[in-house]
């Protein structure tokens, strides 16, 4: 990958977008040449970040996939002006409040933006693009 490439998707809140987010995330990574390493955990990250915002957030829900000639950016936005709030790591079984802990164990980093020219925020994370 020698140049920037950017690719959008607008989702609906609704559950079944995770996996839509998902499966366009994959062809994306494919076409793109993303290494495998690097797909598995985008897509990972893109299930967390979608399904926050999905859960959280309102919409117009957005996921957008930039890569660049060394970093995978995947980045999720939403109508709402609330920032995530990482949860503690808990033991007995939470299944929920995990997903920002496991972006950034997946990812290089991690931040939220507010959106600048519509209501919202925008949740991101960088992936190294190592084979």
């Amino acid at each position: 990958m020698d140049h920037m490439s950017t690719h959008e998707l607008s989702l609906v809140a609704d559950a079944t977008s995770v996996s839509t987010a998902r499966r366009y995330f994959s062809r994306v990574a494919m076409a793109s040449g993303v290494p495998t390493a690097v797909r598995d955990a985008g897509t990972l990250a893109v299930s967390e970040l979608v399904t926050n915002a999905v859960v959280h957030g309102n919409e117009p829900i957005t996921l957008r996939i930039t890569t660049l000639p060394r970093v995978l950016r995947v980045a999720v936005s939403d109508g709402s002006d609330h920032p995530p709030e990482p949860r503690s790591r808990r033991r007995g079984g939470v299944e929920h409040g995990r997903g920002l802990r496991i972006v950034a164990d997946v990812a290089e980093q991690w931040g939220c933006e507010p959106r600048v020219q519509a209501p919202g925020k925008t949740v991101w994370c960088n992936l190294a693009m190592t084979a």
